[in-house]
């Protein structure tokens, strides 16, 4: 489904070739930060937002990290909880082998 959105171009742009370049980057801008917005709100996820974009997924996490999102959303208990994960992990592996559970 396509809808149309609507941009009035500053008077002061006289000139059409420029005309048409403010429309290009407004639209363009404006699908990157729609699909940004879904991906931070967890509405679609990454693979999805690339497609949507017409990017790779590592081009995708290269424009996460332009715009400074996170590519992963923990709350801080969830991070914690990774880290004492990692850290026994590697306490146990250190130890040479594996706690039992």
């Amino acid at each position: 489904m396509s809808k149309v959105v609507r941009f009035e171009v500053p008077k002061e742009v006289k000139d059409k070739k420029f005309e048409q370049e403010y429309l290009t980057t407004a639209q363009q801008v404006l699908k990157e930060q729609t699909v940004l917005r879904l991906f931070e709100q967890e509405k679609v996820s990454n693979g999805y937002a690339a497609k949507m974009l017409g990017l790779t997924r590592y081009q995708f996490i290269d424009l996460l990290a332009k715009h400074r999102v996170p590519l992963f959303n923990y709350a801080q208990e969830e991070l914690q909880r990774e880290f004492q994960a990692a850290a026994e992990l590697s306490r146990n592996l250190k130890a040479g082998g594996r706690k039992k559970p």
